[in-house]
């Protein structure tokens, strides 16, 4: 996914990109609402709800409040902190200038969550627009639904790139990004409580548990964790 993406960044002419994933489609007025938006507010992405699509024929409307936000401190503190800037790629259109010398990771996954840091701190306004423009179809054999393996860990992997970017870029993140990886862990340790059990079912165990460790020593006092909403810290304490 990542390889074919940077491929195409490489060879596109245009001053936007928008992705859509193999199994994905867009409404037909995506691009002719997003183009008018962009006309509008001139800013560096705008970012549009989306919709889970499942093989049982149920889906799940995501969507966001309709704002402008501007400075990549303010953007970067609503993605952190907030829940109305996603780590999803797809549901945005970017300023192609933002690519210029940013990449895809490749052969991992959860490369979107590494990329979008960057992309936002040189994103100077980002416009949210309520729509629900993109279906994201959920295939019970995709990548995101297959059983726990090593490949889980690359999550964790995406963890430590982005505090690595924080602590050389944006200092004031670090904190929080070191917690986002701890939310990392309970995600995949709930993952992994869910899928069947192997041979290293005690092993991944241990490693996560380390791993959340050695993060939340760090954290639990720390003053981002405090601008966390109620229910979320209690989660990172009770884990």
């Amino acid at each position: 996914l990542s390889s074919a993406r940077n491929f195409g960044l490489r060879k596109i002419s245009g001053d936007y990109v928008l992705f859509v994933d193999s199994d994905d489609w867009i409404s037909q007025n995506c691009v002719e609402l997003l183009m008018k938006k962009i006309q509008i507010s001139k800013a560096d992405i705008v970012e549009f709800g989306y919709e889970l699509v499942f093989d049982t024929k149920k889906s799940d409307v995501i969507t966001f409040d309709d704002q402008n936000i501007e400075g990549n401190k303010n953007i970067l503190e609503e993605f952190f902190y907030g829940t109305q800037i996603t780590d999803i790629v797809c549901n945005k259109i970017y300023r192609k200038s933002l690519f210029d010398n940013v990449e895809f990771v490749e052969g991992r996954i959860h490369e979107d969550y590494m990329i979008m840091p960057k992309l936002l701190f040189s994103c100077k306004k980002i416009s949210i627009i309520e729509e629900s423009l993109y279906f994201y179809y959920q295939r019970d054999d995709s990548i995101t639904q297959k059983p726990f393996s090593d490949k889980n860990f690359d999550r964790l992997f995406a963890g430590d790139y982005v505090i690595n970017f924080c602590k050389e870029n944006a200092q004031e993140f670090y904190d929080i990004s070191l917690i986002r990886k701890g939310y990392i862990c309970i995600y995949m340790y709930n993952q992994l409580l869910a899928s069947s059990l192997n041979d290293n079912y005690n092993n991944y165990k241990r490693n996560i548990a380390e791993e959340f460790n050695n993060i939340y020593k760090k954290t639990f006092r720390s003053k981002s964790l405090k601008k966390l909403p109620f229910a979320k810290r209690m989660l990172f304490k009770m884990f």
